[in-house]
């Protein structure tokens, strides 16, 4: 770690909520079918958010964490989900090197 507080340079970490076992980070999916060959096509992403203070210290960008009373409106799609882009991780994590 350097004098802020943050680490330095790559390092792989651990982070946890310790107030719940399971935690959702939210993504996007989609399938769709190659014109050329017919094939189907899989793809997926982790949708990422900036950083609270503390996992600032991390990384520049956090994955976009949902309470689990949150979960159904994301996977409901629509209104709903678009309403949950961008909720940033709260201050309920812990952290350690692996």
């Amino acid at each position: 770690m350097n004098s802020r507080g943050a680490f330095e340079g790559k390092q792989r970490v651990r982070v946890w909520r310790p107030s719940e076992s399971v935690f959702m980070a939210a993504g996007l999916f989609d399938e769709n079918v190659n014109p050329e060959t017919g094939e189907k096509v899989s793809g997926y992403t982790r949708c990422t958010v900036l950083p609270n203070e503390f996992l600032g210290t991390l990384h520049d960008r956090a994955s976009m964490v949902l309470p689990p009373e949150q979960c159904s409106a994301w996977l409901g799609g629509g209104q709903g989900a678009l309403e949950l882009v961008g909720v940033r991780p709260d201050a309920d994590v812990e952290v350690e090197t692996t």
